[in-house]
């Protein structure tokens, strides 16, 4: 069995959420991780419409995982959020690295509206997570920038 994690690189920005949760538990695996060690991958994502998929789709092709575990961060966002589904849509409000800013486009020309998350057991996880002390909510809408175009490609 393989999972791969991805995180998104900072781009423009000082600092991504995700890069540093992925480098962080690649770089010190907590204890509860070490038995799935050999089986846990680990990539960063260019933050850039143009590459995203290229390096996404040949991790998986490569790794061929059962799982994907992909996480982003959005600007004023303070909580996890475990994403409900993606859409077949590209809005960028602010242009990726490579000064792109998408709008209106489909991710997948013949693709559906929307792909729902095939992630088991979300509002069980929410609640953990919570009564863990992690602030964490379901989320309708990962937004029209990379994290969704990644969300949707993946399940599509």
């Amino acid at each position: 069995m393989s999972i791969l994690v991805t995180g998104f690189d900072r781009g423009n920005d000082p600092v991504n959420a995700s890069e540093v949760l992925v480098n962080s538990l690649r770089d010190n695996l907590p204890r509860e991780l070490s038995p799935f060690c050999d089986q846990l991958h680990f990539v960063i994502l260019p933050l850039s419409t143009r590459r995203v998929w290229d390096v996404l789709s040949t991790e998986i092709a490569s790794r061929q995982p059962r799982y994907c575990v992909l996480t982003g961060q959005v600007k004023g966002r303070n909580r996890v959020e475990l994403e409900r589904l993606a859409t077949n849509i590209t809005d960028f409000d602010s242009p990726d690295a490579d000064g792109l800013s998408p709008r209106g486009e489909l991710i997948v020309s013949d693709g559906p509206a929307a792909c729902w998350s095939t992630l088991p057991h979300q509002r069980a996880m929410v609640d953990d997570l919570n009564r863990c002390g992690i602030p964490a909510a379901m989320s309708n809408y990962a937004g029209n920038h990379l994290c969704n175009q990644v969300l949707y490609r993946t399940l599509h």
